[in-house]
């Protein structure tokens, strides 16, 4: 994989836990209703990812943007040993890191 891929893959995991202990079913229902209901009749590629940039959820709570994700959590081990719980996948994480580690 890419480092975007690995960086893709990372950063959706988080997104997946995050929404899992932080918005009710009924909140990302109301979420998605809104963003239908205000769809933005002349710009046809507004995600809903770009609706929540702007909007946060229904309960105006929203997970960290990718970058912010990138320089906080993903840089904490321990952290991303328990998002990623699968050996695989934490081996993959340590080699990324100590290949593409900031210097």
């Amino acid at each position: 994989m890419y480092k975007s891929q690995f960086e893709n893959l990372y950063y959706d995991l988080y997104k997946i836990e995050w929404l899992s202990e932080h918005i009710s079913k009924e909140c990302l229902k109301e979420t998605v209703k809104d963003y239908y209901r205000d769809l933005p009749f002349e710009d046809p590629d507004y995600s809903l990812e770009d609706y929540l940039a702007d909007n946060a959820f229904y309960n105006k709570q929203c997970y960290a943007c990718k970058d912010e994700f990138l320089e906080n959590e993903f840089q904490d081990p321990e952290y991303m040993q328990d998002l990623l719980s699968e050996q695989g996948l934490i081996n993959e994480y340590e080699k990324y890191m100590r290949l593409h580690r900031k210097r």
